[in-house]
């Protein structure tokens, strides 16, 4: 789903904007190819953006001019951003099969029996999901909706930027694009993006998400445990989170995992909870041949680089957990791009996934 405002051409952006920073990249033709032209983060001033809802829009807009500033190279205004998962309402519907104008007139009517918001409140946006085994007798549809008011904020802070706004979609939706090799999986993957304020919980199967939900439980809740426990910075607890994290070799190293463990307990029954509602409510096995659940987890933002963590959550879940490769649909970028490490990408995930967005599929399938 795009939310478009304007026709697409390739020379498009990701900003990726959370409440606390924003993160942008930008792609380059090589060849038949693309390549990571640049991509930069600017953290925000606490209070900006609250919620995911914009509260000091001028404020806003100048960080985001600053962020596009920075990438060296960027030689277009027009920019694709990640609307916030937290004010995104997402479902899949189950409809006859019909055409595409019906589905669009359909999805409408049918939406308002399951959107928390008044219609003429929300803007609407569908997709048609396919997955292996489907039946030609329906059509599975993905709807989204965001309130009008929120969305409305972040266009006008990227005018107040001297940015041109060309599409915009939730944060999942250009996570998975960026970390679904081909943008197709024939069976379902459970995605987990922990960032620094809130974790998003996404399931995608076939080439669409099936699901997508979100938590508080952060790396910045992670770093707020272990800075009380050892009496030490914020700043110094981020960086020993992700240095010995879930390992348990040496006396600080499991100091750091005792104190994390419990509040990880919490969060892999929050990953369980979320996979077992997902599975209960999909149709999935229910009269379209597939019968087999999440057995594959992708760990990405800036919570995947944390040591250990993959390997933790997969003996805690019983899933085969890897860390997102987020140059998984660029197939030559680490063969030009060296010095760039997959691991320093894991939190551009979405941004990456955004900047894809302006690009025919041809140029990465």
């Amino acid at each position: 789903m795009k939310f478009d405002l304007l026709n697409l051409n390739p020379g498009t952006f990701g900003l990726d904007i959370s409440d606390r920073s924003l993160k942008a990249v930008f792609l380059k033709k090589h060849k038949r190819s693309l390549r990571i032209g640049g991509f930069e983060e600017v953290f925000l001033p606490e209070g900006i953006i609250r919620g995911g809802e914009v509260q000091d829009m001028e404020k806003l807009a100048v960080f985001i001019k600053k962020t596009s500033g920075k990438l060296k190279g960027l030689e277009t205004r027009q920019v694709i951003l990640s609307l916030p998962e937290e004010k995104s309402f997402i479902r899949l519907l189950r409809m006859p099969a019909m055409s595409v104008p019906e589905i669009k007139a359909a999805v409408r009517f049918e939406a308002e029996n399951y959107i928390p918001f008044s219609a003429d409140k929300v803007y609407l946006d569908s997709q048609i999901a396919q997955f292996p085994g489907e039946s030609r007798d329906y059509m599975e549809v993905l709807v989204a909706a965001l309130p009008k008011k929120t969305v409305d904020s972040y266009v006008a802070a990227i005018y107040g930027a001297g940015l041109i706004p060309v599409a915009m979609e939730t944060e999942s939706q250009a996570t998975a694009r960026a970390l679904i090799k081909g943008s197709y999986a024939p069976k379902p993957v459970f995605i987990v993006d922990m960032g620094a304020t809130s974790t998003n919980f996404s399931a995608y199967l076939g080439n669409s998400l099936r699901f997508t939900s979100f938590i508080t439980f952060s790396t910045n809740s992670l770093g707020t445990v272990l800075s009380e426990a050892l009496k030490i910075s914020p700043e110094e607890a981020a960086k020993a989170q992700v240095l010995y994290g879930f390992q348990k070799k040496g006396g600080r190293a499991k100091r750091i995992f005792e104190v994390l463990s419990p509040a990880m307990a919490v969060f892999i029954a929050e990953i369980d909870k979320h996979i077992d509602y997902y599975q209960a409510h999909s149709f999935q096995g229910k009269g379209n041949g597939i019968k087999e659940g999440v057995r594959e987890l992708i760990l990405c933002g800036g919570g995947a680089r944390i040591k250990g963590l993959a390997t933790f959550v997969s003996q805690k879940t019983g899933l085969i957990v890897q860390k997102g490769n987020p140059l998984a649909n660029l197939p030559w970028e680490e063969k030009l791009n060296k010095k760039i490490l997959k691991d320093d990408l894991l939190p551009f995930s979405t941004a990456i996934g955004l900047a894809l967005r302006g690009y025919r599929p041809a140029l990465y399938d």
